[in-house]
């Protein structure tokens, strides 16, 4: 009998997008600066601490004083600076008195980061300051955040999120980084240091990453499993859905239209593995499902 494990991950991931997105590096942060991905070095710590589930950094500029936090990771390896997304969880014990960055891409370079100001809002930056676009969002106090940072040069877009909302963007037609690929908690032009913590930073060669698409509007899907079928609840709002299963590479296996109400779509034949829903409404609107199959 082959038992069916559902995860719903929010947001717009297209069938050429699967294809493409690839994770590069990850770094849990957890009790340690590996990537466990194994693609790229340890990151680089200095003067850090692991607790609350992350890495904490002290907000003292180290090259001001030697006690302050250093986390760096080296430069990635196949790093696309074309078409890229940045995923970081934050934690801020107190807000900073004036703008200071999350998160720096490229420490020689500041290519790319975003900022928090004394309020808790948020700004995306970009070539060291010339492009700085304020959100009007603010990331709450003492609570796991997230944030992602995305480019795609083809349309110029380079958009922040927080918590898979997109908050702030603007068109950046070059980015001037001379290929430096590393990350880091600091902005070393200012002498300016994020005070709080980091987990769970994850890169990828690209744009299109489930969980931060700013397109994620098709709500209400239900999907429940029953013997070698999926039940598959639509909205009564939506009179017509296509429904793809698409496996892990970006194949597309099957497509069925579904109408609203309850829909039973047969998956006896699917093997063992994991595969992701693909669900597009009349207007284009689409969210994903990801099932394990499990014989």
């Amino acid at each position: 009998m082959k038992k069916i494990y559902l995860t719903l991950i929010f947001g717009l991931l297209t069938v050429a997008g699967l294809q493409a997105q690839t994770l590069l590096a990850f770094y849990p942060f957890s009790s340690n600066g590996v990537d466990t991905t194994g693609n790229n070095e340890d990151a680089y710590l200095k003067n850090v601490t692991f607790s609350n589930g992350g890495v904490y950094s002290n907000g003292i500029y180290n090259g001001n004083d030697t006690t302050g936090s250093v986390i760096q990771t080296p430069s990635i390896n196949n790093f696309n600076f074309d078409d890229f997304t940045v995923l970081l969880d934050f934690y801020v014990e107190e807000y900073p008195d004036f703008d200071k960055p999350i998160i720096i891409g490229g420490p020689s370079w500041r290519w790319l980061g975003a900022y928090m100001d004394e309020n808790g809002i948020l700004t995306l930056m970009a070539n060291d300051k010339a492009v700085f676009i304020k959100s009007e969002k603010s990331a709450a106090l003492n609570t796991w955040n997230t944030l992602a940072l995305s480019y795609e040069k083809n349309t110029g877009q380079l958009r922040l999120y927080l918590n898979s909302i997109l908050i702030a963007d603007g068109n950046v037609q070059e980015l001037t980084h001379n290929n430096d690929g590393k990350f880091v908690n600091d902005h070393r032009g200012e002498g300016q240091t994020f005070k709080g913590y980091w987990r769970n930073l994850k890169i990828y060669n690209s744009s299109v990453v489930a969980g931060i698409d700013k397109n994620n509007e098709l709500k209400g899907i239900q999907v429940l499993r029953v013997r070698g079928q999926l039940k598959i609840l639509i909205p009564e709002n939506e009179k017509s859905v296509e429904m793809q299963v698409v496996d892990m590479n970006g194949n597309k296996l099957s497509s069925n239209v579904l109408t609203s109400g309850k829909n039973l779509v047969n998956i006896s034949e699917i093997r063992t593995g994991s595969y992701l829903l693909l669900f597009v409404n009349r207007s284009g609107q689409q969210a994903v499902e990801k099932i394990t199959v499990v014989r």
